[in-house]
C-alpha cells in the first residue's frame, strides 16, 4: 500500500506507514523478549511466564505509543498549536464589571487632548459612589459622590441615568487646600461638572464629561490603601474600617478604606499653613477623627467642643520647620467646636473654630476701627486688624464667644489680671507674645487689643473707644 501524502499531511485515524513500522516493530520484539527474568520470593503474587512476556509487551506498547504521539504532534504542530492556543483562551475568563457603586476606585490614567497627564504615585486620588440608602423612601441626599481632585475633597449628591451620572449639589465642607496644575485643573472641572459618561470594563471604570476632551481611567483599589512615601503619624482599625493619617511634603491626608465610609483616598487634605491650624473633623464608622496641622512651636493642643469637655491631643512632629500635626478620635460633640494651640509659656498661638457663629454686632471690626477715628496702618493680617493710634502701632482681632462654655478671657495670657474701670466695668489684660493684650467681650464678640509692651495705659484705652463704637453697655469679661 502506498500514500503519496508526506506523514505531516496524515490525518490522526490514517498513518499507514507508522503503522506498518509499528507492527512489523512489535512482532520482532514478543519474539527476541524471551523469559523475564525470575521474580524475588517476597513478591506478593505469582506471574505466569506467559502473562510476564504480555506485561512487558504492553509496556512497549505504551512507550511506542507515546512516541507515535510525539510525532504526530510535530507533524501536525499548526494544527496542534492552533488547538492549545484555542483551549487557553476559552480557560482565561474575562473579570467580571464591578459594580459602580460602592467600589473603592483609584484613578489610574488621565489623558487630556490625547495626552497623559502625570499622576503622583505616592498620594492617591480616589473615587466613591455610595448609597447610604436603598429602600424605596430614600431621599435624594442618600446618594453621595466623594472625589478628590488631587488637592481638596469633594462631596456632591448624584443619581444615574443609563451611563450617566447627573450631579448634584455640594453637601457639606470641603477642605481649602490652595494649589494647582493640570491635574487639578481637570479633575476640578471633571467634579463640577453636572453630568459624567462612564463605562466599566471588568474592574476599569472610565469617566468623561461631555463637552471635555480628556478621559480619566479609574481601576478598583487592590488593597486598603495605595502605596505612600509619606509619613504615617497614625493608622489603625475601628469598627471593622481602616484608617490612616498620612503626612506629606506640607500635606495631610486622612484616609479610611471602608465600604460604608464617605471619605476615602485623600478626601480630606489639608494644606501646610505656617504658624496657624489648619483643621478638620472628619468620621470612621460614626466616631469623630479629628486631623490638624498646627504651629511647630505648639506645646499643646486642645479640641474644645461647645459644651462638652475639652481634650488634649497628642502632638506628631513631622519634617517641617513651621508645622506639627495632630490627629485621633476625639469626643461626641456638637458641630460648633475650637481647636486651639499653645506654647510652652502656656500663650496661645492660635485658635480655630468651626460651627455656626453668633455675631451680633452692627458693624465689622474694621468699620469700628474706623469710627473710633483710630489710624489704618498696615491692612489685614488674617482675622486680625493692624491700626495704630497716633505713633503706636496696634491690632485687634475678634472671635464669637461659646455661651455654653464661656472661657476666662485670661486664658493663654502671661502675667494676666483683672482691670476694674471707674464706672465698674472690667477687661482682661496681660501680655501675648511679648505685646500687651486687652481682652473684652461685646454683644456675643470676644473682642482683643494687642499694642507694645510700653503702651498698656494707651491699649486699655484704645479698648473704650472701641467698645463706645460697638454700643455695648459696659466692658466686661463674662
Amino acid at each position: 500500500m502506498t500514500d503519496d501524502r508526506s506523514m505531516g499531511d496524515a490525518t490522526p485515524d490514517e498513518d499507514p506507514l507508522l503503522d506498518d513500522r509499528l507492527r512489523d516493530g512489535l512482532a520482532a520484539l514478543v519474539r527476541e523478549t524471551g523469559d523475564p527474568p525470575v521474580l524475588p520470593s517476597a513478591a506478593p503474587l505469582a506471574v505466569s511466564h506467559s502473562g510476564r512476556r504480555w506485561a512487558a509487551v504492553a509496556a512497549v506498547i505504551l512507550l511506542a505509543a507515546g512516541a507515535s504521539f510525539l510525532v504526530r504532534a510535530q507533524g501536525h504542530g499548526h494544527r496542534r498549536s492552533g488547538m492549545v492556543t484555542a483551549n487557553k483562551q476559552a480557560t482565561t475568563r474575562p473579570k467580571p464589571d464591578q459594580p459602580l457603586e460602592g467600589t473603592r476606585w483609584a484613578l489610574l490614567e488621565v489623558r487630556k487632548a490625547g495626552s497623559a497627564i502625570v499622576l503622583r504615585q505616592d498620594r492617591p486620588i480616589g473615587l466613591r459612589f455610595l448609597r447610604t440608602c436603598t429602600g424605596p423612601n430614600c431621599p435624594s441626599r442618600a446618594s453621595f459622590m466623594t472625589a478628590s481632585d488631587g488637592c481638596n475633597g469633594v462631596r456632591r449628591t448624584y443619581r444615574i441615568e443609563r451611563d450617566e451620572v447627573v450631579l448634584g449639589k455640594a453637601v457639606g465642607g470641603s477642605t481649602l487646600m490652595k494649589c494647582g496644575g493640570p491635574l487639578v485643573e481637570l479633575l476640578g472641572t471633571v467634579y463640577r461638572a453636572d453630568r459624567l459618561t462612564f463605562a466599566i470594563d471588568g474592574d476599569r471604570l472610565h469617566v468623561r464629561v461631555p463637552g471635555v476632551d480628556a478621559s480619566l481611567t479609574y481601576v478598583v483599589a487592590s488593597g486598603p490603601f495605595a502605596p505612600t512615601t509619606g509619613q504615617v503619624v497614625d493608622q489603625g482599625h475601628y469598627g471593622g474600617a481602616q484608617y490612616r493619617l498620612v503626612w506629606n511634603k506640607g500635606s495631610l491626608d486622612m484616609e479610611v478604606a471602608d465600604s460604608n465610609t464617605i471619605l476615602w483616598g485623600g478626601g480630606g487634605g489639608l494644606g501646610d499653613d505656617p504658624g496657624r491650624i489648619n483643621d478638620m473633623r472628619g468620621s470612621v464608622r460614626g466616631r469623630p477623627y479629628l486631623f490638624a496641622i498646627v504651629p511647630a512651636a505648639s506645646a499643646r493642643v486642645v479640641y474644645e467642643p461647645v459644651g462638652g469637655a475639652p481634650q488634649d491631643l497628642t502632638i506628631h512632629r513631622v519634617d517641617s520647620k513651621t508645622s506639627a500635626v495632630v490627629g485621633q478620635f476625639v469626643h461626641d460633640g456638637p458641630v460648633v467646636w475650637s481647636l486651639v494651640a499653645y506654647d510652652a509659656d502656656g500663650i496661645e498661638l492660635h485658635r480655630d473654630r468651626w460651627g455656626a457663629r453668633s455675631d451680633f454686632s452692627k458693624y465689622s471690626l474694621e468699620e469700628i476701627i474706623a469710627k473710633a477715628k483710630l489710624q489704618r496702618c498696615c491692612g489685614k493680617d488674617g482675622p486680625r486688624i493692624t491700626f495704630a493710634d497716633g505713633e503706636v502701632p496696634m491690632s485687634a482681632g475678634s472671635s464669637p464667644l461659646e455661651p455654653t462654655a464661656p472661657r476666662d478671657p485670661r486664658e493663654g495670657m502671661k502675667d494676666a489680671s483683672v482691670v476694674t474701670f471707674p464706672d465698674g466695668s472690667k477687661v482682661a489684660t496681660g501680655t501675648v507674645r511679648d505685646q500687651t493684650a486687652v481682652r473684652f467681650d461685646c454683644l456675643g464678640l470676644r473682642y482683643e487689643v494687642q499694642a507694645p509692651l510700653d503702651a498698656t495705659a494707651q491699649t486699655l484705652e484704645v479698648a473704650r473707644r472701641l467698645n463706645r463704637v460697638t454700643g455695648c453697655p459696659d466692658l466686661t469679661i463674662g
